[in-house]
């Protein structure tokens, strides 16, 4: 009797020892795992879903699943609205395929910390590069001419402000102080070197905190819109169509290696227009333009300042001033004032 005890015990035994844990939903069930590659989070909920959340900007999505052996399907929302399904296979505590999941360790919390700072860094660069809530009082522009000084223009004042700390003093006073880069006596440079530092951060602080600019052209520089001359009136929009920096692609400036451009790229975005509503004016402007006469207009932008895009200040036009003349290139023969546009689109 006392050997089958033992044997029963060993049997027993030997059958716990083999029993397999569980398979199927149960075993995910209540569990928190990580999309591969991916702040987001995916919480095991029921036995056929799953609470997905991106924890950078805390949305959430319902996923379905289904756990069979070693065989997990998941089917999911996708861009074009229509779900998606993909099928894992298991590796060892993880499920694998076209897209992984692992179980959520204290390794994953620097990656969502960082994917959190990027959204945030994200958010605010699309925030600048907005116009909305943007002031439509043209006084809350600093006029870009106010900005520049002696020592340099008011777009290189700006992207130094913007990239102060990536400049160290050398780059700083090479820049931004005539009194030490005019002169190569090595003394007269120290004397200087202090109070030009000064100067120059103070500045830099300033502009720094200065959100939106009126831009004029200032002699010499390029013209921020001409005419369109192979497009006539537009009856529908009443206007012209312009080639317009305002609204293209490339860079202006110049000055110190330094460009800055405008975030609007849609060549049918607002600036890249004139709106013509005085019909005379819009007869005068269409007579010179078919006619091969040349037409001349003066642009200031009002704009906020949207930042650096790697290394080239951006802005987002706001509204413009359009001044159209006819222009006669003759030095005692002032250009002849056709009309006057002011432009907020977004009033």
């Amino acid at each position: 009797m006392k050997h089958l005890v033992v044997a029963a015990m060993v049997v027993g035994g030997a059958l716990v020892g083999c029993s397999e844990k569980p398979r199927g939903p149960v075993e995910v069930l209540g569990k928190t795992y990580m999309l591969d590659r991916s702040p987001t989070q995916v919480e095991f909920t029921s036995k056929d879903t799953a609470t997905a959340t991106d924890l950078s900007t805390g949305k959430h999505q319902e996923w379905k699943y289904t756990l069979q052996g070693d065989a997990m399907t998941i089917t999911m929302p996708w861009g074009n609205g229509q779900p998606r399904t993909f099928d894992l296979h298991r590796d060892g505590n993880n499920f694998s395929g076209p897209i992984s999941i692992a179980p959520k360790t204290p390794a994953d919390d620097t990656r969502i910390e960082r994917a959190k700072q990027e959204e945030q860094a994200h958010k605010a660069a699309e925030e600048r590069a907005s116009p909305k809530g943007a002031p439509s009082d043209k006084t809350a522009y600093t006029p870009s001419a106010d900005i520049s000084d002696e020592n340099n223009v008011w777009y290189v004042w700006l992207t130094a402000a913007w990239s102060a700390q990536n400049q160290d003093d050398q780059t700083k006073l090479g820049v931004l102080s005539r009194a030490w880069y005019s002169t190569n006596d090595s003394f007269a440079r120290q004397a200087v070197k202090d109070k030009e530092l000064a100067r120059i951060n103070a500045k830099l602080i300033d502009l720094k905190k200065l959100n939106y600019v009126a831009i004029g052209e200032a002699k010499g520089d390029t013209t921020l819109a001409t005419l369109d001359t192979s497009t006539g009136y537009d009856f529908g929009k009443k206007g012209f169509q312009l080639t317009s920096w305002v609204c293209g692609s490339g860079g202006l400036g110049g000055k110190s290696g330094v460009n800055y451009s405008f975030v609007e790229s849609d060549r049918n975005g607002p600036f890249c227009f004139l709106p013509v509503t005085d019909e005379e004016a819009a007869k005068k402007i269409e007579s010179l333009r078919s006619s091969n006469q040349s037409i001349r207009i003066a642009t200031t932008v009002y704009a906020k300042v949207a930042g650096m895009d790697g290394g080239r200040l951006q802005f987002v036009p706001v509204g413009a001033d359009y001044a159209v003349y006819k222009q006669t290139y003759k030095p005692n023969t002032p250009d002849e004032l056709i009309t006057t546009v002011s432009y907020w689109p977004y009033k």
